[in-house]
């Protein structure tokens, strides 16, 4: 696996006007993320180390919603997509996922899984 640079969930590209975000769950389908950033395009799979994939949220209709846990234990891990997409929708994906509301941005190290 390459190691990328650090980078935040949603994070900005080298051009100014996109930036890349780390998609997991249900976000890991192009079209569903579409639905919600028109601008989004996948860029690579990637894996995020020490970290588990749990359920703590639940949805309006009471389903359970995945989210990411910080666990230190470098044998987790979290597997997902590196999209980019324009900035200026950026406030589409807040809230479809509710900034604030489970929701948060956090800065963290990604690895892509192209050359694992």
């Amino acid at each position: 696996m390459s190691e990328l640079p650090a980078l935040s969930t949603p994070s900005p590209s080298a051009d100014g006007q996109h930036l890349f975000y780390f998609a997991y769950g249900s976000n890991l389908h192009p079209h569903r993320l579409q639905l919600r950033v028109p601008s989004s395009q996948p860029v690579t799979p990637a894996v995020l180390p020490g970290h588990q994939l749990r359920f703590h949220k639940r949805g309006r209709d009471g389903s359970g919603k995945c989210n990411i846990w910080r666990t230190d234990n470098p044998a987790d891990r979290v597997i997902g997509a590196l999209y980019r997409m324009l900035a200026h929708e950026k406030p589409l994906l807040d809230s479809a996922e509710g900034l604030g509301r489970g929701y948060q941005v956090t800065t963290f190290q990604l690895r892509t899984l192209a050359t694992a």
